[in-house]
Parts: structure tokens; C-alpha cells; sequence
């Protein structure tokens, strides 16, 4: 893993060891591969995107940002982007402390059952732990992140969801990540989300929405997308 991390990264990433902790305390790594064994079959993630212009949609019950979404929003969600011609994946948010108590690996193999669209497990993914653990509960393509994530990191994780039959989607928040993918890669993503300007870009922004009903999300830096080509 990175060392230089922002103060706002270091505190998620500290909670997602407790949200493995808990959940290996729960089900072990053994159970885990037992489980991938019965576990409903991959869909193509990648063949779902190439099929013209393609959204992936995202269940989660909050957002750092922004705060709580609408609880009826939240729930029929997936029925909505079962029947949009639009969504072409489901992306699902499995981190109950940043995201809402209900974000769990449960929710996504619930999400997973309700549609036929394939599902993105969408953490902060980087023990090997938690890919045995998307592909029990369904999942059909996990997030790594390069600013998180060292070169070699990523090549690991990404090689054993292949083997599982999973695809990756490689997210990356600046041009010079792109250098440190796996050759591998064939769905990259451009994260415009900013973590280095700390906890107070969050909290900001979701004051700005609660006092004037609107305001510049001020965590979002656009001028990411500058290298998009």
C-alpha cells in the first residue's frame, strides 16, 4: 500500500481493516472459497459497457459529501435500473461505515439476485481477503484503486479476480497512475473525487447543500478528466 496518503485516506482505509476484521471474525477465508464454489455466475462487466454508451448506477444508503440519500430512492433502486435501458451495470458501495449501515456484502448479493445486470463491488479493495469475498457474494467485477493501491498490489489482487472470473475496473485520480496498471487492464476510470483536501471538503460541501439547497461540491476536481484521451 501507498505510503504518502492523505489524512482523509488513512482514516477510510483504517476503517476498512475493522470492516474486514469484523467480517473475517464472522466468515473465514476457508468458508469464503467454499462459498465461490455455489456462488450465482459472473457476468460479463466488461461486455456490458461496450455495448454503446453505458451507466453504471450506484446503491448506497449516504454519501461523504453529501450526506443521507432518500430512504425510498435507496430501495427501489435496483428495480429502476432493472428496467432502465440506460444502466447497463450496478455498482454497490460495501462499506457499511462511510456509505451506510446497510452497505454490507449481503445487500450486493441481494442487488445481484433482483437483476441481470452485472454488479461492481465498489470499496476500497486491498486484501485478497475481500475479492474471495465479492465473488462469494456475487459479484462480477471489483474497484481497485491506483492511488491507494502500489503497482505490484495491483497486479496481485487484479490476477486472483481474474482467476475467480471477475473483471476490474482500475480507477485512477491523476495521468501518472495509468503508468503503474497491470498491461492487463481494459477498463480504466477517472476518479474527479479529491482526498487530499481532507475531512473539510466533505463536511463543507454538505453544509453548503444543507443551508442554501445546492453549492459547488467543493471535494470534485473536474480537471481530472484533462487526460481522459
Amino acid at each position: 500500500m501507498k505510503t504518502e496518503l492523505s489524512a482523509t485516506l488513512r482514516g477510510i482505509l483504517a476503517d476498512t481493516r475493522r470492516e474486514i476484521d469484523f467480517d473475517r471474525s464472522r466468515t473465514s477465508l476457508k468458508r469464503l472459497k467454499q462459498m465461490t464454489r455455489d456462488a450465482i455466475p459472473v457476468r460479463s462487466f466488461f461486455s456490458a459497457l461496450t455495448t454503446g454508451n453505458a451507466l453504471i448506477a450506484e446503491i448506497k444508503e449516504r454519501s461523504p459529501s453529501q450526506g443521507n440519500m432518500r430512504p425510498e430512492n435507496v430501495t427501489d433502486a435496483p428495480r429502476a435500473y432493472k428496467e432502465s435501458a440506460a444502466v447497463k451495470a450496478i455498482s454497490v458501495l460495501t462499506s457499511w461505515n462511510h456509505f451506510g449501515e446497510g452497505m454490507r456484502v449481503e445487500r450486493m448479493r441481494a442487488i445481484k439476485e433482483e437483476t441481470s445486470k452485472p454488479v461492481l463491488r465498489k470499496d476500497f479493495i486491498i486484501e485478497e481477503y475481500q475479492i474471495y469475498q465479492a465473488r462469494a457474494y456475487g459479484a462480477d467485477a471489483i474497484l481497485l484503486m491506483a492511488n491507494v493501491l502500489e503497482a505490484e498490489e495491483m497486479r496481485r489482487l487484479s490476477d486472483l479476480a481474474s482467476e475467480l472470473g471477475m473483471e476490474i475496473l482500475f480507477e485512477t485520480h491523476e495521468a501518472a497512475e495509468l503508468k503503474a496498471l497491470p498491461e492487463k487492464a481494459r477498463i480504466i476510470g477517472i476518479n474527479s473525487r479529491n482526498f487530499q483536501g481532507g475531512a473539510s471538503n466533505f463536511t463543507i460541501s454538505r453544509l453548503l447543500r444543507r443551508w442554501l439547497g445546492s453549492g459547488r461540491d467543493r471535494s470534485v476536481d473536474l480537471s481530472r478528466f484533462n487526460y481522459a484521451k
